[in-house]
């Protein structure tokens, strides 16, 4: 029945009237059929449009099919019939004209940093040309998004919150996804060196008898020195790509260990490859701007004959000033958690025609987050922690109720500084190992602290990883500590000579890479093998 265009005439109207925006047009498609049906009908934000045409909207977006007027009767409607057709073609006529000589707005945003721009080693640039590396062959395309969710899927089964997305046979039809893992394998040549000379264990402690053995991790480090901080990476393929004060780069670790500058001018604080959808998710720009960065794109800026169908990035919603994301994926659905000024908000993956993470859920907490972590549980349910300066949170995503999941007491006046929300196994004696200050706790999904380990950090800690088997490790200002995750004692500690700090960057089966960074800002990358 025609009676649905009636419906879209009174949405057109809203996004005529409020500059561009449509309801729910950030919100994910599936999240706003549910939406639609759920919510009062939209209405104008602004009040300074006539009644005629509130009522004339109001009559198009009547939620009750039966109540809502043909196309005959809204041409009897005073706000159509009281057109002047005179007045409306020169009031068309004066817009058309503004339009045409409205400036045109600048292609980039204005967070650019004005900053020094990243070029190859100068033995790069007049080297013979070495062979490119090896990337992923095929970039994924996103599938289309289906046109409604399955309802036969629901029986004999509890429907749960995803179910609202997309049913699991729609799930199914998704691309796997590759989240982590590449279709590559690294070449260990000549790239990188071991640095026994530069870091070295300065404290092992003796294992106690029954205690399971300690096998020292060797560490190696790549040939290529960088100019520039290094500040985050993440895996594509087998390659490392880097976020730089300066900008993106890609370090070849298929050949001989050649850097690729992919974007300059640019800061990058975090990163990670979803390499299933295509994209590079990112916190950039002097706005701290959440976006989706196209492998597309990239592929282009490293193979000479490679034309990039994709634009750079696409934004995640209009979030500015983000702390931190965590990406996490179920049933091949992608999501994106991310903590900005005093909100958390969750962003879903959604296919052509859009191509793009779309707005989920939004929460408002009472303190500012400076970390999340997002889980989805075998029976679906969705559980998302977020830290803040007196302690830890978790937030109902069904009501966005934020409840205290464990608070430090006494708590310092400053507060505290969370380094870590580790996800522990599925059967482990807990579900989160949370990490601030000199403490690491092991607490289960109902607050119960599991284990309370004080941990004596000769340094303050920037950030923790969990190593294999059992072991933590701990980057501080200049040196790395490994401890037990059963006892919180220290198995080793490794320090830098002249590094001004260390940092984490990203880790992958038995490997942990971390860079060194000196006080002239140079960067050197090594890994951990354990």
């Amino acid at each position: 029945d025609a009676r649905c265009d009636i419906w879209s005439l009174g949405i057109a109207g809203i996004e005529i009237a409020e500059a561009g925006q449509a309801p729910l047009s950030d919100v994910h498609p599936m999240r706003a059929l549910h939406l639609i049906l759920r919510n009062p009908a939209p209405t104008l934000k602004e009040k300074r449009w006539s009644a005629r045409f509130s009522e004339f909207l109001a009559a198009c977006l009547a939620k009750d099919y039966f109540k809502r007027p043909t196309a005959e009767e809204l041409l009897k409607h005073p706000f159509i019939a009281g057109i002047d057709d005179r007045a409306s073609r020169a009031l068309m006529a004066d817009w058309v004209e503004r339009v045409k000589n409205r400036p045109l707005k600048k292609d980039e945003d204005d967070d650019v940093d004005e900053v020094e721009q990243v070029v190859p080693d100068e033995e790069q640039q007049g080297a013979s040309p070495s062979p490119p590396p090896v990337l992923p062959e095929d970039l994924p395309s996103s599938p289309p998004m289906p046109r409604q969710a399955s309802v036969r899927s629901f029986r004999g089964r509890t429907r749960t919150m995803l179910d609202s997305i997309m049913s699991r046979e729609d799930r199914a039809a998704l691309p796997v996804s590759t989240l982590g893992r590449g279709n590559a394998s690294a070449v260990e040549g000549s790239q990188f060196t071991s640095s026994p000379l530069v870091f070295g264990p300065i404290m092992t402690r003796a294992q106690g008898e029954g205690e399971p053995s300690f096998s020292m991790p060797e560490i190696r480090k790549f040939k290529k020195n960088f100019s520039t901080e290094v500040l985050c990476a993440s895996f594509w393929g087998a390659n490392l790509l880097l976020g730089t004060r300066t900008g993106l780069l890609l370090l070849d670790r298929t050949g001989d260990g050649r850097v690729y500058p992919l974007i300059r001018g640019r800061r990058f604080e975090q990163i990670e490859t979803i390499d299933s959808l295509g994209v590079v998710a990112a916190i950039s720009g002097k706005k701290g701007k959440l976006r989706a960065y196209s492998l597309n794109f990239i592929k282009g800026q490293i193979l000479p004959n490679f034309k990039a169908t994709t634009a750079m990035f696409t934004p995640v919603g209009d979030i500015e000033e983000c702390v931190h994301f965590y990406v996490t994926r179920y049933d091949r659905m992608k999501f994106i958690c991310a903590a900005h000024q005093s909100r958390v908000s969750v962003y879903l993956w959604a296919g052509r025609p859009y191509s793009r993470f779309m707005l989920f859920k939004d929460f408002e907490l009472p303190h500012k987050p400076l970390m999340v972590n997002m889980r989805i549980g075998q029976d679906e349910s969705v559980k998302m922690v977020a830290a803040s300066r007196i302690g830890f949170h978790v937030v109902d995503i069904e009501t966005g109720s934020v409840l205290n999941l464990f608070i430090p007491m006494p708590t310092p006046k400053a507060g505290i500084v969370p380094t870590g929300i580790v996800q522990l196994p599925v059967g482990s004696d807990g579900d989160y190992l949370l990490s601030f200050d000199r403490r690491m706790v092991v607490i289960n999904a109902q607050g119960t602290v599991v284990r309370d380990l004080t941990t004596d950090w000769h340094d303050p800690v920037s950030s923790i990883a969990m190593g294999y088997p059992d072991l933590l490790l701990g980057w501080t200002q200049k040196a790395i500590e490994v401890r037990s995750t059963l006892t919180g004692e220290i198995q080793t500690i490794f320090q830098h000579k002249h590094a001004s700090r260390v940092r984490y960057l990203c880790a992958r089966n038995d490997k942990v890479f971390f860079v060194s960074v000196k006080s002239s800002m140079s960067s050197q990358v090594y890994f951990l093998v354990f």
